[in-house]
């Protein structure tokens, strides 16, 4: 009985630390860009508590010589994520804003999601990554 009990125990013990140590990969395109201008910034968040506030990883790239860019956020742990993302199209590292913070360069969120009266919400955004998993962010004015 001891014998089968510490079985159980060391084939339990073996497939947690299998599965702490599955990563995962998200990758993410950006589209809706110019070729050869400007930047594209994301935040990657993991929880409704840190949700535009204390992104988990950020990434950024110049923009190629296409209008979409493919970045990746690798070594994630299985769970649900969001992402934000802009588009700085005057390359000086932050998201212009005019009255009232309103975006005046191109922003997005994962599932596409705009907000009404601000940034879209975590429950609008979030979605699930148990495997390596790829989305697309079109970004977009929130003033045309």
């Amino acid at each position: 009985m001891v014998f089968r009990i510490l079985t159980a125990l060391v084939i339990f013990l073996a497939l947690a630390n299998t599965r702490a140590d599955e990563t995962v990969t998200l990758t993410v395109t950006a589209t809706g860009l110019t070729p050869q201008q400007g930047q594209i910034f994301l935040s990657l968040f993991d929880g409704k508590k840190n949700y535009l506030k204390k992104p988990l990883k950020r990434l950024s790239e110049s923009v190629k010589d296409s209008d979409s860019l493919d970045l990746e956020f690798e070594g994630l742990e299985p769970g649900y994520y969001a992402v934000s993302a802009f588009y700085d199209e005057d390359n000086d590292g932050e998201l212009d804003t005019g009255m009232f913070r309103i975006p005046k360069e191109p922003v997005g969120f994962s599932n596409n999601a705009r907000g009404k009266f601000g940034p879209a919400k975590w429950k609008h955004t979030n979605f699930q990554v148990d495997q390596d998993t790829h989305i697309t962010i079109q970004l977009a004015d929130v003033i045309k």
